[in-house]
């Protein structure tokens, strides 16, 4: 009998070394040699039980007829991914790889999820929307990403618990460099797993910032709002200036023409009051721009001007003062907030 490879077969939760197999050993004499050593199985006959072949996920069993060292070298390199199980028809698959391979499944899963999240984070970036609508969606994305992330935490910590079962079952009779390769893909799920959790949280800082741009814009367009306001008013204080010059040199030229018309003084008679006429009084009021924010303290800002008629009494060009100046003056009366001119 010629010595063979040995083929590990998982029996009971424990791994078994088969060896010393030849071409003619069937799947029922291994079957019988493992039940042989357990000194537990005493009820149950040898035909209860059935070797199952899994890889990658699929299981299938095998006939007692099947010549296991045949199939073992048909796998070839690939070997080291198949795992051979012998129970009972109705004892279930509760082999902690193939638990590891569900979770697996789940993990891609919800990294798929990931990525679809992600593309949906980059439309959002793109068309940046201004409008309450964008921000809702901004909200629902960011709550799909919390959800995911709680899940990813629930499956790193079946895995760890997966790990600490497998630490339990393995600790005796168990290869060491089949235990390194399964502890090293496991640590390769855990680091995946936080490169995860971390695009999670740089996306969170994105969503930050884009609402920050946002919360800037529309202050700028609340500043501007107000510059255009400030504008108009002083548009419209610039036009009450032009309406007080254009009036005070239309008074200028009534005074001339008077002046050239009358004639010379006759005999002095005793002075008559004329008719009171209506001089414009210019009334300098407070500036509203002063009471605006400290933002528009510094710009430039004009004074109201307001045209009302005081009442100014003329003397006959027939009296004896020839003054032309005399009924003629400026005033000004100043306070802390504003300054009041009057032309006399």
């Amino acid at each position: 009998m010629d010595l063979e490879v040995e083929i590990p077969i998982w029996y009971n939760g424990k791994m078994k070394w088969i060896s010393n197999l030849t071409t003619r050993s069937t799947c029922f004499d291994v079957i019988q040699a493992i039940l042989s050593t357990d000194e537990k199985h005493v009820s149950q006959s040898n035909e209860d039980f059935i070797l199952y072949e899994s890889w990658c996920g699929v299981e299938r069993p095998l006939k007692p007829r099947c010549r296991l060292l045949k199939l073992w070298n048909s796998w070839a390199g690939e070997s080291q991914n198949v795992t051979l199980t012998l129970r009972t028809h109705q004892q279930k698959s509760s082999s902690t790889h193939f638990l590891i391979r569900q979770q697996d499944k789940k993990l891609e899963k919800l990294k798929r999820q990931l990525k679809r999240t992600d593309k949906q984070i980059e439309k959002f970036t793109n068309v940046q929307n201004d409008n309450n609508e964008s921000m809702l969606s901004y909200l629902n994305l960011y709550r799909s990403i919390i959800n995911t992330q709680t899940q990813l935490e629930y499956q790193q910590k079946i895995i760890s618990r997966l790990i600490s079962d497998i630490e339990n079952e393995t600790r005796t009779d168990f290869d060491q460099d089949n235990f390194k390769k399964i502890l090293s893909d496991v640590n390769q799920t855990l680091i995946i797993s936080r490169e995860l959790t971390e695009k999670s949280e740089e996306l969170d800082q994105k969503i930050t910032k884009t609402n920050e741009e946002i919360d800037r814009k529309q202050n700028l367009l609340d500043e501007l709002e107000l510059d255009y306001a400030l504008d108009q008013r002083i548009d419209m204080d610039s036009l009450d200036d032009d309406d007080h010059d254009q009036l005070n040199f239309l008074f200028k030229q009534e005074r001339v023409s008077t002046k050239d018309i009358s004639p010379s003084p006759p005999l002095i008679f005793p002075q008559r009051p004329q008719a009171v006429s209506f001089r414009p009084t210019a009334i300098v009021e407070p500036s509203l721009s002063r009471s605006k924010s400290k933002f528009h303290s510094d710009q430039p800002t004009k004074s109201r001007i307001q045209i009302i008629p005081f009442p100014i009494r003329h003397y006959s060009p027939w009296s004896v003062s020839t003054n032309d100046e005399s009924d003629t003056g400026i005033s000004s009366f100043n306070s802390n907030d504003d300054q009041l001119v009057t032309l006399v």
